[in-house]
């Protein structure tokens, strides 16, 4: 089953039978209890059984206005047979079931009767890898709850997080980590992402496995110094940051059933852990984890205020009273927020080390708050002009600088145990506008972590693109007296040497250089290299997940546009690291383009690509005849290149 757009995210499902467990037919089950499942999209609400047939009765739930899909081919699996379905009702399959304003549908699929002694059995929608599945539909009316798959002893013990945190270990290491999925069934395709904080480059290093027979996926990779991870289980966004030392082995364990009845509508189970920890921040991981399900739980439930610890940068978006404050006043108001959540944090029965990391967390997000006071003024006076940039251009709005950056200082950005924080692996661009000089006045100390990435960085983030530093920047990375930032610089040189040599060797693709004019002449110099051709333009990025689901749905449609002469181009940036980039292309194939930060944003804002993926269609004499943002579907999408090609 596909749900679209392509760019949300596909959800977890629920889905229940009933059965004769006496064979006393015709029976009634409502809303059974179940097993595994991978979305939750659809909720069994009954199951009607009979001599003649099975009926599953559905409550749909998703986005307004958007669609889900049944596939013809969906089946029941009970007791070794296939029972395919027969008829539906409510839905037509393999067609677009439209969502209501209510963002609820209801319908009914109809199978043969299941084998005579069916206790349980699994509904599969098809056995695509995103379609729908629940696993033991439970038709003996159990209502017993789930006990957690996880070790008690690994799922609660959060004592070793009742100790300071220790300062972060400035040194390199070869970090294995491996997540189990416990409870894992055959047929559920549970893609793992791990994302890893890396603050000598300014980004996050991104990982990706797919578990075993056993459900173990094992990330092996080089580490640079304390910092955290991000793991992401499955399509339905299940995540939870681990703090990892570099060199560790460490484990996460997950219980993959808790997952789905967290995440359902009927028999929700909202209290049961969803993940266990080994390694050497096992406690904190733990005691962390369950902070975080306290202040974020199951959708459709509020979170404790006493663990709501953020700043509401949702909030802080679309206030557009901001636009009336100072920088001044603005800063004020940094610094309230701020001394609003470290209280809370205080008054919190949260072990030490873990309200350590919240502080940390809070630290950075409060220079982050104030780093991006530019963009943000510039935003909500857009916001207040519904969007009308000539009103901008004219604009004089408060800007960060110097004085501003320096008032940070009740944030000690210059503590070390900021690396803690799952936001300080950009924390050292918000303070660029600072001087050498002001940067030691605000951390109070001519060395120190923040100090050395400022000088680092250069090099360490031309390394890990596989370029050349210049001799500056090499002069640079040798003055800090600490070996650990010169073999992280080598090891990340020589993995993506390795990375690039082996894209290039694959081929299949085409970088194009980018066009030397004018930033806001780029996209019109594309074009005309390509006039005389019909011409599609996909901006992306390899962190954007609905564009590279999107480009696997349209690699039948792309062998039609080589068939017809469309020429293809790929515009991304330097948002998307280039070892990350490169080794993604062979398997994209058609032309690339990679833009520096500022083309990528000069463009962005002349043609309002503000979400991606985003496409543009272009006629033979150059003419922009189509433009959206996120996939509106294979067969719209061939609709607009007809008119081209």
């Amino acid at each position: 089953m596909k749900l679209l757009p392509v760019f949300a995210a596909l959800s977890t499902f629920a889905l229940v039978l009933g059965s004769c467990a006496d064979d006393s037919r015709p029976r009634t089950v409502d809303r059974p209890m179940h097993g595994l499942r991978n979305t939750a999209t659809l909720e069994i609400d009954r199951v009607e059984l009979t001599d003649t047939s099975t009926v599953l009765c559905f409550d749909a739930y998703f986005r307004p206005h958007w669609w889900i899909r049944i596939a013809s081919d969906t089946y029941l699996r009970a007791k070794g047979e296939k029972l395919t379905l027969t008829s539906a009702e409510g839905v037509v399959p393999d067609s677009n079931l439209w969502m209501p304003a209510s963002g609820e549908a209801h319908f009914r699929l109809t199978f043969p009767p299941l084998p005579r002694g069916t206790k349980t059995f699994d509904f599969i929608e098809s056995d695509c890898d995103d379609c729908f599945k629940i696993w033991d539909v439970d038709l003996t009316g159990r209502t017993k709850p789930h006990k957690s798959l996880l070790p008690a002893s690994l799922a609660t013990d959060v004592r070793d997080a009742d100790k300071p945190l220790p300062e972060p270990e400035l040194k390199t290491g070869r970090t294995t980590l491996t997540v189990r999925l416990m409870g894992l069934r055959e047929g559920y395709v549970a893609p793992v992402r791990l994302w890893t904080n890396n603050y000598l480059t300014g980004n996050r290093d991104e990982m990706e496995a797919a578990p075993d027979a056993e459900g173990r996926c094992v990330f092996e990779f080089d580490q640079y110094g304390t910092t955290v991870g991000t793991v992401m289980v499955g399509h339905n966004v299940h995540i939870t940051p681990v703090i990892l030392a570099p060199g560790e082995k460490a484990e996460v364990l997950v219980d993959m059933r808790a997952m789905s009845l967290l995440a359902a509508r009927l028999h929700r189970q909202a209290d049961l852990p969803l993940f266990a920890f080994k390694g050497r921040f096992a406690g904190l991981n733990r005691s962390l984890a369950q902070a975080y399900r306290k202040a974020n739980p199951a959708s459709g439930e509020e979170g404790d205020p006493k663990y709501d610890f953020g700043l509401d940068f949702n909030k802080l978006s679309t206030d557009t009273t901001i636009c009336d404050k100072s920088a001044e006043e603005f800063l004020a108001l940094a610094r309230s927020l701020y001394d609003e959540k470290m209280a809370l944090i205080e008054a919190s029965d949260l072990p030490v080390a873990t309200k350590q990391v919240f502080q940390a967390d809070l630290r950075c997000a409060v220079a982050g708050m104030a780093g991006s006071m530019n963009r943000l003024y510039a935003h909500l006076y857009l916001l207040r002009n519904n969007g009308d940039r000539s009103k901008l251009a004219g604009a004089t709005l408060p800007e960060v600088g110097e004085k501003e950056l320096l008032a940070l200082g009740f944030a000690d950005p210059g503590d070390p145990r900021l690396a803690y924080s799952q936001e300080f692996y950009y924390l050292s661009e918000f303070f660029k506008p600072l001087s050498d000089e002001a940067l030691v006045r605000l951390t109070g100390s001519e060395t120190g972590l923040l100090n050395d990435l400022r000088k680092v960085k250069p090099a360490c983030v031309k390394a890990s693109a596989g370029e050349e530093p210049t001799a500056g920047e090499k002069s640079a990375l040798a003055s800090v007296s600490n070996p650990f930032y010169g073999e992280a610089y080598a090891l990340m040189a020589d993995r993506a040497r390795k990375m690039l040599e082996e894209a290039a060797r694959a081929g299949g693709y085409e970088i194009a250089p980018t066009p030397e004019v004018e930033a806001a002449a780029i996209l019109d110099a594309i074009v005309a290299a390509h006039k005389g051709k019909p011409l599609f333009v996909d901006f992306w990025a390899t962190w954007c997940g609905p564009c590279l689901q999107a480009m696997k749905t349209m690699r039948p449609l792309k062998s039609e546009m080589k068939e017809h002469g469309v020429s293809v181009v790929y515009i991304s940036y330097e948002g998307s690291p280039k070892t990350k980039w490169l080794p993604m292309l062979p398997e994209i194939g058609g032309v690339h383009y990679y833009l520096t930060d500022g083309q990528w944003g000069v463009l962005r804002d002349k043609y309002d690509v503000n979400g991606i993926p985003q496409y543009m269609i272009f006629d033979r004499d150059g003419h922009k005849t189509f433009q959206c943002a996120g996939f509106p579907g294979v067969e719209a999408m061939r609709s607009h290149l007809e008119k081209v090609w």
